[in-house]
């Protein structure tokens, strides 16, 4: 089957436990204008990647130390719902928990399939916890196991948006929330001064794809992710 020239778009966010980066990828087969804020131009597809709280507001982990979770008393007041966009999330309250709420808004003028991916440390046996948009009408989620980056193993999560997102369309949140299980003690992180969990959404034009999924466009844009092909590689 023959598709129209791709149109393609990354945008990357790398969170820092101690120390914050954020930075953007490059497109593929177009020219592109970077700017600041997570924004990537690619042709005529145009998406932000929004990284807020549960009610919106901007966040940031600038200096924020990952400290083991400590929770509630009781456990009835472990966890809070939330509505984002009509839908009900499940949010823990857990002490030393960071909330960063990742969705994608288009703000290009065509319609385009997304996904993010995210990368978690495997500190001791998988104590960092991310806790993500697991509604399967929304987002479709698949785990690879055992990745190295920069010498250090992950855990891959990909989650693709079932659905296109229209132009001046925001996204049902991805990432929720994450943290360092209760159980983590000072030996499970002796000598790791650094930690980063990082996130990359990439996009491609719903134009000749109309009749595929938004995994297989995806794939076809940017190739599936595995192990070893991967965009933090």
């Amino acid at each position: 089957m023959k598709h129209k020239k791709k149109i393609i778009l990354s945008v990357v966010a790398v969170v820092m436990l101690i120390c914050a980066f954020v930075g953007v990828s490059f497109a593929y087969f177009t020219d592109t204008t970077t700017s600041t804020n997570n924004v990537v131009v690619a042709g005529k597809i145009k998406i932000i990647q929004n990284e807020t709280n549960r009610i919106g507001q901007d966040v940031t982990v600038a200096g924020t130390s990952l400290l083991p979770v400590v929770e509630a008393k009781n456990e009835a007041d472990r966890s809070v719902t939330h509505a984002i966009g009509g839908v009900v999330y499940n949010f823990y309250t857990h002490k030393n928990l960071i909330e960063r709420v990742i969705s994608l808004e288009n703000v290009g003028s065509n319609n385009a399939y997304v996904r993010t991916i995210i990368a978690v440390p495997k500190i001791g046996n998988d104590l960092i916890k991310i806790v993500k948009n697991e509604y399967a009408a929304l987002i479709r989620w698949k785990k690879i196991d055992s990745v190295t980056i920069n010498g250090v193993q992950n855990t891959i999560w990909i989650g693709t948006y079932v659905d296109y997102l229209e132009p001046g369309e925001l996204s049902a949140p991805s990432l929720l929330q994450f943290y360092l299980d209760k159980t983590a003690t000072s030996a499970d992180l002796e000598g790791i001064t650094n930690l980063s969990i990082s996130v990359v959404s990439q996009a491609v034009q719903h134009g000749g794809f109309e009749d595929v999924t938004a995994e297989y466009a995806l794939n076809e844009a940017f190739g599936e992710i595995t192990a070893t092909h991967h965009p933090f590689a």
